[in-house]
């Protein structure tokens, strides 16, 4: 099966809000079933995607059961009769008798046929689970958004414009390649983005805030005033840990406070100025060329974000249209996967 897509076309999908009753709760939520919070066209989605689930582990539950094992079991208890000696109930047949060989080779076949059924099991299990997990992330995703706001679904995104994904004519495993590996691009520019060290400036500015709250000075004003006859010094309260031993709890931990005067607060009172100079000296031996303001950083990775979730869409595009060959990868946007707005909360926000 090909799947032809191209520059700007939509998903097909146009997702419009149910009407709320009075009071503004969605008259189709009323069961808690997420498809209740769901336009159609993600509610089918999200039913296409429980049916998956739950054929692929109707599949599987015949390999789950207990695997009869009183075959294996008879046969490996026969084999043992015939090779013992008469005198503890045995035949006493050598281990190239052709009875004893026919009975290895049928216990060989039942023990291939096992591990066969063992690999079965785990291709089926594996299959049944990527399925499970993508419908239990969307249906929790659906409901925390639906916990927390009316939900004013909007029509589905336009697919993005990079062609090397979206060729003509490719096939669904080629789109969900390239896509996956535009994603992992995505991915490095994100944590590049965010190792990238703030400006110098605002590291300086900060530096000087740190110092300038620290610092504590005495005050004399009551004293020239006549209200006090001593300096007024700065205080600072200290919790300390300790170590307690008693017959009842030998080895205890306890908490102890200290309070007394600020001296630290008072250097740097009167070296705050020489403190901050040699602080701004080692933040200038930094290379921030690739610095960013935090305005600045939170506008790329803003971009970033909104071009991964264009590309998820391709990637979940492809997926639907291999009619469940290919399998959604862990982590992938529920908005992608159920055609929804990009306008609502992505699932990392709501972590």
């Amino acid at each position: 099966m090909s799947i032809v897509l191209g520059r700007g076309q939509t998903e097909g999908l146009v997702i419009h809000a149910p009407v709320p009753p009075p009071g503004g709760q969605n008259f189709r939520s009323l069961s808690n079933d997420p498809i209740g919070f769901l336009p159609e066209a993600s509610a089918e989605i999200l039913r296409q995607l429980r049916e998956l689930r739950d054929d692929r582990h109707n599949a599987l539950r015949p390999l789950l059961e207990a695997t009869p094992q009183f075959e294996k079991i008879a046969i490996e208890s026969r084999i043992d009769e015939l090779m013992r000696s008469p005198g503890e109930n045995g035949f006493g047949l050598p281990e190239t008798h052709p009875s004893i060989q026919v009975a290895k080779k049928q216990l060989a076949d039942i023990q291939a046929e096992l591990i066969r059924k063992e690999k079965r099991r785990e291709q089926r299990s594996g299959a049944w689970k990527d399925v499970a997990d993508t419908v239990a992330a969307c249906e929790a995703y659906v409901k925390r958004v639906a916990a927390d706001r009316h939900l004013a679904w909007t029509s589905a995104d336009t697919l993005p414009g990079f062609d090397e994904v979206l060729a003509l004519d490719d096939e669904p495993d080629a789109v969900v390649t390239k896509a996956r590996a535009r994603l992992a691009e995505l991915l490095a520019e994100q944590q590049d983005i965010r190792a990238r060290p703030i400006p110098s400036t605002i590291a300086k500015e900060i530096a000087r805030e740190q110092v300038t709250k620290l610092a504590a000075a005495p005050s004399v004003a009551r004293l020239i005033s006549g209200t006090a006859t001593e300096i007024e010094w700065p205080q600072r309260r200290d919790r300390h840990e300790v170590y307690t031993a008693s017959p009842k709890s030998p080895g205890g931990v306890g908490f102890a406070s200290v309070e007394g005067i600020d001296i630290f607060g008072m250097w740097l009172w009167l070296r705050g100025d020489d403190v901050i100079k040699r602080i701004e000296k080692m933040i200038d031996e930094h290379d921030d060329r690739n610095a960013l303001s935090d305005a600045e950083r939170a506008r790329l990775l803003a971009a970033n974000a909104s071009e991964r979730l264009k590309v998820e869409r391709v990637e979940c595009l492809a997926i639907r249209a291999s009619e469940g060959r290919l399998a959604y990868r862990l982590g992938v946007d529920a908005r992608a996967v159920l055609a929804l707005s990009s306008e609502l909360p992505s699932p990392e926000a709501l972590r």
